[in-house]
């Protein structure tokens, strides 16, 4: 599930024109789901998806992200990729 999510939202940021890597892993060694950067504002996002981790490993995960990037997560339960938006 963690992974289909993953492709869902990696494949509708590319159609919209962003630019999309999964597993990105920083020079703190700390890895995200997805980054992408909207290739019309320059702006960034990390978006992280939540099967096995709850809320507060996500929250642990927020202070080692670059302050550049807007963060979002997503939980593989009930996901529906027709109302992702960022």
């Amino acid at each position: 599930e963690h992974e289909l999510v993953k492709f869902q939202i990696f494949y509708k940021l590319k159609k919209l024109g962003f630019e999309v890597w999964s597993e990105v892993i920083f020079t703190n060694k700390k890895r995200a789901d997805i980054v992408s950067i909207d290739l019309k504002t320059g702006e960034g996002y990390i978006i992280e998806i939540l099967h096995t981790e709850t809320e507060k490993d996500f929250q642990n995960k927020v202070n080692s992200y670059p302050l550049d990037f807007e963060l979002f997560h997503v939980k593989t339960k009930d996901f529906d990729i027709e109302t992702f938006e960022i």
